[in-house]
């Protein structure tokens, strides 16, 4: 009697994760959750790359879709004098700035966007 209880009570949890896993494909999910409306990018103040004489590479880990990539672009962009590009495929950043770049204070950015960097490069670009 004990074994057809538990045989009932795993069909009635197989199927509630098969119609949760339906509900889902139908409305779209991601890891941001559902029904997360695209992520608007922020455009830098200052979109002229030719204006920013450091680069910096940030590795990134965590980002998985573009809304994730976004967002990470998204927190570097609202810094003064900083210009980023953010690529998914290559998980990483690149930093455009002005002045030295503060390398901690870039990974606290991306860190406080719920992100992880996991390396840097710093280099000054040629201006010619």
């Amino acid at each position: 009697m004990n074994t057809v209880y538990a045989v009932v009570l795993i069909a009635l949890l197989a199927g509630a994760a098969v119609a949760s896993t339906v509900r889902r494909a139908r409305k779209g999910s991601s890891c941001c959750g559902d029904k997360v409306r695209r992520v608007t990018k922020l455009a830098p103040a200052d979109p002229d790359l030719r204006n920013y004489p450091y680069k910096t590479v940030l590795a990134v880990s965590g980002m998985t879709y573009q809304n994730c990539a976004r967002r990470v672009e998204n927190a570097l962009n609202a810094l003064t004098d900083t210009l980023a590009r953010v690529d998914l495929n290559q998980a990483r950043a690149e930093v455009y700035t002005k002045a030295p770049p503060r390398v901690n204070f870039l990974r606290q950015v991306v860190s406080v966007a719920g992100y992880t960097v996991d390396s840097v490069t710093v280099q000054e670009t040629k201006r010619g």
